[in-house]
């Protein structure tokens, strides 16, 4: 059963948010302008090789994920929950 898994730090501008479903890891990096990221992790767990600008059409699909994540488990008007 393939499930799929997100995540999320915010440390102000080193913020990250993170889905990862199946053998593809989305991550954005930064808070004003992220830096975007794409891995595949059955070739590459290390999280070396930046595959974005090579599959935008997933890295479009995961994000889109991401932000459905986000809306359902963020309370209405405010912000995730912090430590």
């Amino acid at each position: 059963m393939e499930r799929t898994f997100f995540w999320k730090a915010d440390g102000g501008d080193r913020r990250q948010r993170v889905v990862r479903k199946g053998k593809w890891k989305y991550l954005e990096y930064g808070a004003d302008a992220p830096i975007h990221f794409l891995f595949d992790l059955d070739e590459d767990v290390a999280d070396r090789r930046n595959l974005w600008y090579e599959h935008l059409e997933i890295a479009a699909e995961l994000e889109k994920l991401l932000e459905r994540w986000e809306k359902e488990v963020k309370p209405a008007g405010g912000r995730l929950p912090s430590r």
